[in-house]
């Protein structure tokens, strides 16, 4: 399924729990007239997923059905929508559709609006007689109607989600108090804020879960961004039947928490909401209620929440990373098996964040085969996340994270963005919380933001400040703080194909004062090393490791024409250039590249034995080229153990 199927199922399945809650809290409030709504949505909803051609029995004009609401009469299908799962529901309806109904109709449904309805395993035998129903076959749920959504074509689940757009206005229209109807969307199932959806499962958490469970307290969450916090909200909730709360009037959030009563509410990125968990105290209180509240926040406003919720120590919990072995297994829940290439690659990325994981592997499990061959590249990585965060937070989200991803590991103060975009840090740091969550920003220890995946940075700056509307970069490149990382992250930019002129790249690495920024300018390609080693020759020992990379002939020719050290008869260690070059034909084994570096090296040997080097000294190369075999090491991704090929 493709990322834009799977978009729409999410649509429509925050949809269907909307309507799951808003008929909860109506029959709570013995609003059962709020059904009569329900029948018609759930007419056309199986109309357009099952094919069937149901008619709504109930219309005016019509005599009101016993048993049934909807029908098929060319079907001989026959459906009860009803907020009852029990036993007693069914039995009482079978007992008036047999013998009444059962010469019009071959099967009887009964529909239920909620996400997952209790499976029942009694026995009604006596009540149908030798009418066909199974329990199992003819009980669907919105879960059920869901997983059958998921094979229609996609426009016709566009389609389908449209009309459920246009349906939720008029089925949430209700003529109670304001503070009911609006409190109606203060408590939900399934977080606010933007999360990656994969569908994968818990992975490393359960002792923190256990603790969560065994004490009868309120906790907090800190974390960085993509760690799990979200993910542990989501376990507890769904095993203590807890509820996601999101802002609103004291009111409305009282009169609904009257009507549910959960045991659990659960606060997500607490430290933009300190007032609100001050209010959700209060209204605890003062209306003697029961629910614990679990929140989440970030490292930095740990001691700011901590003091609102009014917590003990022993009451705060720091999630860390899980181990590589996690993430491994997250990528195998989805169906991928290898290879360890691309175990490597994930691992390395997410850096034991699940949330930055699930966002890796969405890309992979939901896209074509162009996604995942550009899986490594980071291009497809980049543009799900700018979709995704756009959708979540709107275009100017993107501008923010362009301008992070500037900052490299370093990160990128929000003031500055701020006064980028002549905005407060308040409101840049609202919008970057709102995309935060997938893990694609991590704090420093200095409270700066850094962006993840790396392999978006440069594809993120490529687009923002040299694409069709190029923007000026100097009021970032010319803060002391940021000339080195700026340069750098340009020349990653240019790399994946920014239009960025070779003598800005190397004015950039000239203003910066960096050897870090004028050797990433030697990595990025051929010539700009031969460029670099022109213009900055004392760079040669220092950086020799990239030179040989980018420029190998000339820089073993060079390194061939320097003098051996002396030596003492103690001193056995070998030399270090010698040992450069050794080391560099060595790592082209196992694969092709191992026959053109020892080429390479022959022809350097043959141009400085031509341009007069003493024999000797050209030949102490010789050995590493005609050397039989080679021991090559690799890495396992979950520990990154080394072992050797030979």
């Amino acid at each position: 399924m493709g990322i834009a199927q799977t978009d729409l199922i999410n649509e429509a399945e925050g949809h269907l729990t909307a309507i799951q809650m808003h008929v909860d809290a109506q029959v709570r409030l013995n609003h059962q007239d709020v059904l009569i709504g329900i029948e018609s949505l759930c007419c056309e909803l199986l109309n357009r997923i099952y094919g069937w051609n149901l008619k709504n029995d109930n219309f005016v004009g019509r005599t009101q059905q016993d048993s049934f609401d909807l029908s098929d009469r060319g079907e001989r299908i026959a459906v009860q929508v009803t907020h009852t799962t029990k036993p007693a529901k069914i039995r009482e309806t079978l007992a008036t559709f047999v013998g009444k109904h059962d010469s019009t109709f071959d099967r009887l449904v009964f529909v239920y609006p909620c996400n997952k309805a209790s499976a029942s395993k009694a026995n009604f035998d006596s009540e149908r007689k030798s009418f066909d129903f199974d329990s199992k076959r003819d009980r669907l749920d919105f879960g059920n109607v869901l997983l059958k959504a998921r094979a229609l074509p996609i426009d016709d689940l566009a389609n389908l989600v449209r009309f459920l757009r246009q349906s939720i206005p008029q089925i949430l229209r209700t003529p109670l108090a304001n503070e009911v109807a609006v409190a109606e969307s203060l408590l939900s199932k399934i977080p606010h804020s933007l999360r990656p959806t994969a569908g994968l499962a818990l992975h490393g958490r359960d002792d923190v879960l256990q603790a969560l469970s065994e004490r009868n307290t309120d906790f907090l969450l800190v974390g960085q961004p993509g760690v799990g916090k979200t993910a542990v909200l989501s376990a507890m909730i769904a095993k203590q039947d807890g509820y996601f709360v999101h802002s609103g009037s004291d009111a409305a959030l009282a009169a609904q928490l009257l009507a549910k009563n959960p045991r659990l509410v659960a606060v997500e990125d607490a430290h933009q909401r300190i007032d609100f968990i001050e209010s959700l105290r209060f209204i605890r209180q003062q209306n003697s209620l029961t629910f614990r509240i679990l929140a989440d926040c970030w490292p930095a406003r740990r001691d700011a929440v901590c003091l609102a919720m009014q917590l003990p120590t022993v009451a705060i919990i720091e999630l860390q990373p899980v181990s590589n072995r996690f993430i491994i297994q997250m990528a195998k829940d989805v169906g991928i098996s290898g290879p360890e290439r691309f175990f490597h690659h994930l691992v390395r990325q997410s850096m034991g964040y699940p949330g930055r994981a699930a966002m890796l592997l969405r890309c992979c499990k939901d896209g074509d085969q162009s996604d995942i061959r550009e899986f490594f590249a980071g291009e497809s990585i980049a543009k799900w996340t700018k979709q995704l965060v756009e959708k979540a937070s709107g275009s100017e989200a993107i501008d923010v994270l362009s301008c992070l991803a500037l900052g490299r590991d370093r990160g990128v103060p929000l003031s500055m963005i701020a006064e980028y975009f002549g905005k407060s840090i308040a409101s840049v740091e609202r919008i970057v919380t709102d995309f935060a969550a997938g893990g694609i920003v991590k704090q420093t220890q200095f409270g700066n933001l850094v962006v993840y995946p790396t392999a978006i940075r440069p594809v993120l700056i490529r687009d923002f400040f040299f694409g069709t509307l190029r923007r000026d970069i100097k009021h970032f490149s010319s803060d002391w703080r940021l000339k080195s990382v700026v340069a750098m992250s340009v020349v990653d930019a240019y790399c994946v194909g920014a239009k960025v002129d070779i003598q800005e790249l190397f004015q950039l690495a000239e203003d910066s004062d960096s050897d870090e920024a004028w050797d990433r300018l030697a990595a990025a390609e051929d010539v700009l090393a031969d460029m670099v080693l022109d213009k900055r020759p004392d760079l040669f020992d220092s950086h020799v490791h990239t030179f040989i990379e980018r420029t190998p002939l000339r820089t073993i020719e060079r390194l061939i024409g320097l003098e051996a050290k002396t030596r003492t008869r103690f001193d056995r260690q070998q030399d270090t250039r010698d040992q450069t070059v050794e080391t560099w034909v060595k790592s082209g084994y196992p694969d092709r590249k191992a026959i053109p570096r020892r080429r390479i090296t022959l022809d350097a040997i043959a141009s400085q034995l031509s341009a007069g080097v003493p024999a000797e000294q050209a030949y102490r190369l010789l050995g590493c080229v005609l050397s039989p075999e080679y021991r090559a090491t690799g890495q396992s991704p979950e520990d990154f153990d080394t072992f050797v090929l030979t």
